[in-house]
């Protein structure tokens, strides 16, 4: 157990009861909490450094109850060393941190899970078996929310305050998104909004801070629309989780006033034709079997039970019994969108699109894309087009085409939907197409898009450069490029970037050959670099380094 928190202590009374494993050790930075664990556990060596409790080979999993901004970095030391996970919500707290967590738990021998309860309540674990059976038809439309009074807590605890109370658009999102996903399996959030309502709070000084309410829309990919909100510091009666679920053919409501209660249904086929009746009036056919085992210390208490039957989860799937319920492509299906509905909040609410991390793996393996900068003591080249083209500007109706050209040129999971959550962080007139003349057809294309970065704060990016493999070496590339740059420029962007992969390496061509260099922001990066140097046969280029002293740092 790591983190001696009060979710530990609470912890610690379920974990007793739990079959089939001993907790062993238990670790926190502060020696000042032994006495503590030793008394939730008795017969666990205490550590207070966590990579000596892993490299002491004493425990087969970990359990992260530490802050969420702590869960990435220790999760993955523990995965390298093949040892289980199972790490409270969030996975990670930046995107990047999400793409090295989910490659190494790729990587890595042992089980990853995230301690995601709420799908194990009673209640959502009964919606879901009627779901999956088809009771509510095609589900369309959903709704969650998750109000709770942090206030105080923000004040004496500096990571919630940070991190949970502290970031626009949704930090918490997993009480929601967890039995929203487990409803409509196989589905997955593909682009978000976020608008909230700022700030009308003031801590123990006197001093602003906190956002008020979040609101988050969301996509998925099979077309559903969710709803998500977010509400840490109003004044109000706390309603820990609410949930909605509407289909073709009927609905779920849950209670509002607690998280205890069971909710109610209606399905077009009830005798009682416009009532919703009782949740519980279906529980003898759709009662999970697990539910009827449930040992008499947490019976009756349903965040105690949710607790025990996910630790029943995670050690079935460490013995390979059943495949992990919440493993790390789950784990991200409920963090990134909370991820990019946080970019979207920064950005007023503009439709954004949330990565797959199932992709992740095919983009060469790296722990993050490569990132290019355009100088600013760079020339512009004046772009021209070769006979036979001509350039075009955006229209709706060119959907469908650009869809096919992304396709096209190697872009996965580029649908409609994508794309259209991309457009809307587009600079107006920043959109470039190429059309062949002869053809007809789209074969190339470039986006200037307003798309600030934790590396690159109030950046402009060039994206989603795209050329026909049958149009290739014509310049068309480094036209809608220089195109997108100086569109930047004209909007006064003075940081103006890109993201790539290794194995682009046509683009990269195009990139260097335009005038971007190499930026180097992590350990390995300049290797990375001078293997595409190999492959291309170019002359050496230079390349900007970040550094402690100069963290964004650009010529």
């Amino acid at each position: 157990m790591v983190g001696l928190g009060r979710r530990a202590m609470f912890l610690s009374k379920i974990l007793a009861v739990c079959p089939d494993f001993r907790v062993v050790a238990v670790c926190d930075s502060s020696p000042d909490l032994q006495s503590s664990a030793t008394g939730a556990f008795p017969s666990a060596a205490f550590f207070s450094d966590y990579e000596t409790m892993l490299d002491s080979r004493a425990v087969d999993a970990v359990w992260l109850a530490t802050p969420m901004h702590l869960h990435p970095r220790q999760a993955v030391s523990a995965l390298e060393r093949d040892i289980h996970v199972l790490s409270e919500p969030m996975a990670g707290v930046t995107i990047e941190e999400c793409r090295r967590l989910t490659l190494a738990a790729i990587r890595s021998g042992a089980v990853y899970m995230l301690a995601e309860n709420h799908r194990y309540f009673p209640h959502v674990s009964i919606v879901a078996e009627m779901a999956h059976a088809g009771i509510f038809g095609t589900p369309f439309h959903a709704r969650g929310e998750y109000l709770a009074d942090m206030k105080q807590m923000g004040w004496t605890s500096e990571w919630l305050r940070r991190w949970k109370l502290g970031c626009p658009g949704i930090s918490y999102g997993s009480p929601v998104l967890g039995p929203l996903l487990l409803w409509n399996s196989d589905d997955r959030v593909a682009r978000v909004c976020c608008p909230t309502t700022g700030s009308h709070h003031r801590d123990e000084k006197g001093l602003l801070y906190a956002q008020d309410s979040a609101t988050m829309l969301a996509l998925t990919a099979k077309s559903c629309l969710w709803e998500t909100r977010l509400d840490l510091v109003s004044n109000r009666p706390a309603t820990p989780l609410r949930l909605e679920l509407q289909g073709t053919h009927g609905c779920y409501e849950s209670p509002r006033e607690s998280c205890a209660g069971f909710g109610k249904i209606w399905v077009a086929d009830d005798t009682l034709r416009r009532q919703f009746v009782p949740l519980e009036s279906h529980l003898a056919n759709f009662l999970p079997k697990q539910c009827l085992d449930t040992p008499p210390e947490v019976s009756g208490n349903h965040e105690a039970a949710s607790v025990y039957f996910m630790v029943k989860d995670f050690m079935r799937s460490i013995r390979r019994e059943i495949e992990c319920p919440i493993g790390i492509h789950q784990a991200m299906d409920i963090t990134l969108p909370c991820l990019v509905s946080q970019r979207s909040a920064e950005v007023g609410g503009f439709w954004l699109e949330v990565p797959d991390s199932r992709l992740w793996l095919s983009q060469g393996g790296y722990t993050s894309q490569l990132h290019m900068i355009w100088p600013q003591d760079a020339t512009l080249i004046e772009p021209a087009l070769p006979p036979g083209y001509r350039l075009l500007e955006y229209a709706e109706r060119q959907m469908d085409a650009y869809v096919d050209l992304m396709a096209s040129a190697g872009f996965e999971g580029v649908t409609r939907g994508v794309a259209r959550g991309v457009e809307q962080t587009v600079l107006p007139n920043g959109f470039f197409l190429v059309e062949h003349k002869p053809s007809k057809k789209l074969v190339a294309a470039a986006m200037a898009r307003h798309s600030p970065d934790p590396l690159h704060p109030y950046g402009g990016e060039i994206a989603w450069v795209a050329v026909h493999p049958d149009h290739r070496q014509r310049g068309l590339g480094k036209t809608v490029s220089t195109l997108a740059i100086a569109r930047l420029m004209r909007a006064g962007y003075q940081r103006i970037y890109l993201k790539t992969d290794d194995h682009r390496l046509p683009a990269i061509s195009i990139y260097l050959k335009t005038g971007f260099r190499p930026f180097l922001f992590e350990h390995g990066m300049e290797g990375r670099w001078r293997c595409i140097i190999e492959k291309l046969k170019i002359p050496d280029f230079p390349m900007v380094c970040q550094t402690p002293e100069n963290p964004n740092l650009y010529p």
